[in-house]
């Protein structure tokens, strides 16, 4: 392999990882127009539809129950495999903390994904979560200064200030 294709090879594998760890900020947030941004515009949502507009409606069912601050996903052990150019399969571990109310439970379950990659930016062809384990958690304790939620609150401001700085630079 030369050294170009070293570097691209990596570079891909960043912003497939990258995808991930959006994904799980994204859907913990619950900014469920940034998830669907990060899958592909052909994307087939089953029963849903096809497209963005099908994913978003998609998370918002799944993920809209739960209250801000309710989701916590911890991804690792990413592993990505090219079938060409613009073409990969990976897995990854995602370790899950969610709660309604005083019920929480604890999920170590694994993502299989399949990445389409269009106009130089790679998006999830397909998102497949399996459950390996579900834990009931009994007695949750908050110890943080901070709960999820302010951080939530935290990240979407300086999110916004980064779009409006940006913004400026292209004015």
């Amino acid at each position: 392999m030369d050294r170009q294709r070293e570097i691209d090879d990596l570079l891909d594998r960043e912003q497939i990882r990258e995808l991930a760890t959006r994904y799980s900020f994204a859907a913990d947030s619950r900014d469920f127009e940034a998830v669907a941004e990060l899958f592909d515009e052909e994307v087939d949502n089953g029963k849903w539809g096809k497209g963005r507009e099908a994913t978003k409606a998609f998370y918002e069912k799944l993920l809209g129950q739960g209250t801000e601050g309710s989701v916590m996903h911890l991804i690792s052990n990413h592993q990505i495999d090219f079938v060409d150019d613009s073409h990969a399969y990976g897995m990854c571990y995602v370790r899950a903390v969610a709660g309604i109310g005083d019920k929480w439970t604890e999920v170590a379950a694994c993502y299989v994904d399949d990445y389409v990659k269009r106009d130089g930016r790679w998006y999830f062809a397909r998102r497949r979560p399996t459950d390996l384990q579900r834990f009931m958690i009994s007695d949750p304790v908050g110890i943080g200064k901070l709960s999820l939620a302010d951080a939530w609150t935290i990240h979407r401001e300086r999110q916004a200030e980064l779009r409006g700085a940006s913004e400026g630079k292209t004015s």
